[in-house]
C-alpha cells in the first residue's frame, strides 16, 4: 500500500508522535519528546523530496532527527513495531516473567529442585468456524506429537486466525502450557512478541474488555496506545496468551449459570481481536461453555474465517512424572497410585531421590498429601521464622479461602490482604506473638506482612495477591467443609460456594486418604444441592471407587478411570470418549444405550464373563485382553424402531447427515442435540439417539458435548449417496 499522510499519521500517533507541520505536501514530520529527549522523524512521501533543509532546521531546534525513506505503509509498520515492540526490553521482561513463574514451583519442592516440562497426553479438536472438522484425536503427548508441537503447528504454521483453547481439570497443566508457549516464543520465534496476562477476580469485579486493555497499557512501553497494540494482535505479530479465562466467570459453571452471559461477553472481545491473522490462546478449567450450542452459534455467525483448535489435558501418566524405579517402590510399599495422581504432588515425589521415599512413608499416617503439606508448613516455620504450627496456618488460610468465596474473588492487592490478616486474624497474631522471646518478638504489623509473603500465597497480574494455585486453594476448601466452617445449611450457600469451587475441592482431595476423602463424599452427598450429575458420578468415582445412584445423559471426554465398580446402579445414555479405565469392573446388566469410542481398558473385566448387550456401542476402542469384543448376538429385528406405537422406521444416513448442511448454500454446519431433535420433532427420542449412536459408530460424526460434527468421512459418504 503506497504512503499516504493520514495512514503514517495513524501509525505515529499510535506511537505517541507529535504531527509537527501539515503545510508540505510531499514530507510529514512527527516529532516525541521523552524526558528530556526529543526526537524527530522525517518521512518523505515522494523519492525526489530534498530533506537536507528540513533535517538542519528540526536539527538547530535540539531534535534529534532521523530520515525514514519508506517503500509503502506496510514497511512503516514493520519497522516501527521492530524499534518499539521487538527491539525493546520487553522480551526479556518475558523471560523474566517465565523465570519468576518456574522459581515460584521450585519454591515449593525440596532444596535443589528443578523446573522440568513434563509432556501431558491430550486430546483435540480442530475445526473451522463454519463447522468444518480439521483434525481430531487423542496423543499420549509423547515425542513429536507432544502438546506444545502440535499447538504450535496452528499458532505459528498457519496464515489465519487460529482461536486456541487449552482445557483441563485443576492442576492439570493449564498454566504450565501457557507458560512453555511463552518460552517458545522467547527462544525460536523472535520476530513475535507474545503478550501473555493471567486473569485473577478481584474485589474490583471490572469488565473483561477494560481489564485487557489496562493489561495492555500495563505491560507494554509507556507512550504506546492500545489501539497499536490491539492492531498487532489481529495481524498476528502479538500473540495474546490469557491464562485463566474461566477466573472471570460465575462460581457455577453449568449450563444454566450466568456463567454462559460472561463468557458471551468476554468471546466477543475476543471475536473483535480474531481478523487478519491473530493468534489467541486461553486456557480453562473444562465447562459446558466450548461444547455448547450458544458458543458454536456465537463462532459461526462471525463472517470471518477462524480456526477453533481445542486441546484437552489428560490425567497425567505417572510413568512419565516419576519413572519406573518409584513406582516399583511404591507398589512394593502397597501404596495406591491413584493417590499420586495430581501434578503436584507428582513434581514434589519427581524431585525426591529413590532412597529418601521411605522417609515419607513412615508414620502411622503413610500419607503422601499429608507429607507434602508438612514440608510446606514445616519448611514456612524456619524460612520466615514463624511460630504458627502447621495446623494454625491451616487454619489461617482456611479463613482466608472462606473470606474470598463469600465475597467471590480469587486476587487482591497486597494491602487488601494484610488488612484482611489484621482484622480476621488479629487474635491468633496477637496470641502468636507471645511465643517469641521478648527480645525478638515481631510487631503485628510485622506479622500481618510474614503471612503476607507466605508459600500459600503468590503475586498475581497488577500485583495483586492470590493462592498460588488451585490445588492449595481446593484444599483449603474441602477442609472447610469437612470441618463444617462452611455452613452448607444457609440460604444460598450453594449459589455461594459454587459448583466450580466444589470440583476445584474434590479435585486437590482425591489424592488424600480414603477416609479423609469418604468425609468430602459425605457432605455434598448429604446436602441437596442440585449440582449437575457429571459432579456426583466424578466424587463417586473419586472417593468410594463405585457409582452410588443410577445416572442418565452423561458425557465424558478424556477421563481416566482407575479401579471402578460400574454395578448396582443403572448407566443410561451415558458416552464416553477417548477414555482410559484401568482396573475397572464393568456389570453388563447396568448399561444401557452407552457408547464407548475410541477408548482403552487396561486389565479390566466384565462381571461373570458376560457379554456386552448390543444396545452398547463399542467404537474404535483397544484393550489388553480383548473385552471391547465381547459382544451380544444382535437381536433380531433389531434395526426396526416403533414411532408413535403406530409406524417402524429408521433414519436414512441421507435423512441424517443432511441436517449438517444449509439447504440453500450447501455450507456445513454443526448441529446441537436440540436442533437436531427440533428438526426431527415428529420421532422419538431413542430413534435419534439410536441413529447418532450409530453415525457416530461410523466414524461419520463427532460428539463434543452438546454438539455434534460431520467428519470428512461423513461428508464424502453423503456426497456419495444424495
Amino acid at each position: 500500500m503506497s504512503l499516504t499522510k493520514d495512514l503514517l499519521d495513524r501509525i505515529y500517533t499510535g506511537y505517541n508522535y507529535e504531527i509537527k507541520s501539515r503545510k508540505h505536501r510531499q514530507v510529514r514530520v512527527y516529532v516525541q519528546k521523552v524526558g528530556i529527549y526529543s526526537a524527530a522523524e522525517i518521512v518523505p512521501l515522494s523519492k525526489t523530496y530534498d530533506t537536507t533543509k528540513l533535517q538542519k532546521e528540526y536539527s538547530s531546534l535540539g531534535y534529534a532527527t532521523k530520515i525514514r525513506d519508506f517503500d509503502s505503509i506496510e514497511e512503516a509498520e514493520d519497522i516501527l513495531f521492530k524499534e518499539y515492540f521487538l527491539d525493546s526490553p520487553f522480551y526479556e521482561v518475558n523471560k523474566q516473567r517465565y523465570d519468576r513463574f518456574t522459581k515460584k514451583i521450585t519454591d515449593q519442592l525440596p532444596e535443589g529442585s528443578r523446573y522440568e516440562f513434563v509432556d501431558i497426553p491430550y486430546d483435540f479438536f480442530i475445526y473451522e468456524n463454519n463447522g468444518k472438522v480439521i483434525d481430531e484425536g487423542t496423543s499420549s503427548g509423547k515425542g513429536d506429537l507432544n502438546l506444545l508441537s502440535k499447538i504450535n503447528t496452528y499458532l505459528i504454521g498457519k496464515s489465519m486466525p487460529v482461536f486456541i483453547i487449552i482445557e483441563a481439570a485443576a492442576g492439570f497443566g493449564k498454566t504450565c502450557t501457557a507458560y512453555e508457549l511463552l518460552r517458545n516464543f522467547i527462544q525460536n520465534n523472535k520476530d513475535l512478541l507474545p503478550f501473555f496476562t493471567e486473569l485473577s477476580k478481584n474485589r474490583e469485579a471490572r469488565v473483561f474488555k477494560y481489564i485487557l486493555l489496562n493489561e495492555i497499557d500495563n505491560h507494554f512501553p509507556e507512550g504506546i496506545k492500545s489501539e497499536i497494540v490491539v492492531k498487532e494482535i489481529e495481524k498476528g505479530k502479538i500473540p495474546l496468551i490469557i491464562d485463566g479465562f474461566d477466573e472471570l466467570l460465575s462460581k457455577d459453571l453449568t449450563n444454566s449459570s450466568s456463567s454462559f452471559i460472561e463468557a458471551g461477553n468476554m468471546l466477543s472481545t475476543i471475536m473483535e481481536y480474531l481478523k487478519q491473522n491473530a493468534k489467541i490462546v486461553i486456557t480453562s478449567r473444562k465447562t459446558a461453555i466450548f461444547d455448547s450450542e450458544s458458543f458454536n452459534d456465537w463462532a459461526s455467525k462471525i463472517q470471518s474465517s477462524f480456526i477453533i483448535a481445542r486441546f484437552t489435558l489428560n490425567e497425567p501418566t505417572i510413568d512419565d512424572w516419576i519413572g519406573s524405579k518409584k513406582i516399583k517402590f511404591f507398589n512394593k510399599n502397597e501404596y495406591d497410585l491413584k493417590k499420586l495422581a495430581n501434578p503436584v504432588l507428582l513434581n514434589y515425589i519427581r524431585n525426591i531421590e529413590v532412597e529418601d521415599l521411605p522417609e515419607l512413608l513412615k508414620g502411622k499416617e503413610k500419607n503422601l498429601f499429608y507429607r507434602y503439606f508438612s514440608f510446606l508448613l514445616n519448611r514456612e516455620i524456619e524460612r520466615q521464622n514463624l511460630k504458627f504450627d502447621m495446623d494454625e496456618q491451616l487454619k489461617i488460610f482456611r479463613g482466608l479461602a472462606r473470606f474470598m468465596i463469600d465475597l467471590d474473588f480469587r486476587s487482591d492487592t497486597k494491602d487488601g490482604i494484610k488488612e484482611y490478616f489484621s482484622v480476621y486474624c488479629k487474635e491468633e497474631i496477637l496470641h502468636c506473638i507471645t511465643s517469641y522471646p521478648i527480645s525478638e518478638r515481631p510487631s503485628l504489623d510485622d506479622m500481618v506482612e510474614t503471612l503476607s509473603n507466605h508459600v500459600f500465597l503468590d503475586r498475581k497480574e497488577q500485583n495483586s495477591i492470590g493462592f498460588i494455585n488451585d490445588f492449595i486453594f481446593g484444599v483449603l476448601l474441602a477442609q472447610s467443609l469437612i470441618l463444617d466452617e462452611i455452613k452448607l445449611d444457609l440460604k444460598n450457600s450453594q449459589q455461594k460456594i459454587g459448583e466450580g469451587n466444589c470440583e476445584l475441592a474434590a479435585e486437590a482431595y482425591k489424592v488424600n486418604s480414603y477416609s479423609e476423602g469418604k468425609k468430602l463424599w459425605e457432605v455434598f452427598n448429604r446436602n441437596s444441592f442440585s449440582f449437575k450429575h457429571e459432579f456426583y458420578f466424578a466424587i463417586d468415582c473419586m472417593f468410594t471407587n463405585t457409582i452410588n445412584r443410577s445416572y442418565k445423559h452423561l458425557q465424558f471426554d478424556g477421563r481416566t478411570f482407575r479401579g471402578i465398580k460400574f454395578s448396582g446402579y443403572m448407566l443410561s445414555d451415558v458416552s464416553f470418549f477417548n477414555c482410559n479405565f484401568h482396573s475397572c469392573e464393568f456389570n453388563v446388566d447396568c448399561f444401557e444405550d452407552t457408547i464407548f469410542q475410541n477408548c482403552c481398558f487396561y486389565t479390566c473385566l466384565t462381571l461373570d464373563n458376560k457379554n456386552w448387550h448390543s444396545s452398547i456401542i463399542l467404537e474404535g476402542c483397544k484393550s489388553d485382553n480383548l473385552i471391547e469384543k465381547l459382544m451380544q448376538a444382535e437381536d433380531d429385528g433389531q434395526d426396526t424402531v416403533q414411532l408413535n406405537d403406530t409406524s417402524n422406521v429408521t433414519f436414512s444416513d441421507q435423512e441424517m447427515l443432511g441436517l449438517f448442511f444449509n439447504p440453500v448454500s450447501r455450507a456445513l454446519k454443526n448441529r446441537s442435540q436440540r436442533q437436531i431433535l427440533e428438526s426431527l420433532k415428529d420421532a422419538e427420542y431413542k430413534i435419534i439417539r439410536k441413529n447418532i449412536k450409530e453415525l457416530i459408530s461410523k466414524g461419520y460424526l463427532f460428539n463434543k458435548g452438546d454438539m455434534y460434527f460431520i467428519s470428512r468421512e461423513g461428508v464424502d459418504h453423503y456426497n456419495s449417496i444424495i
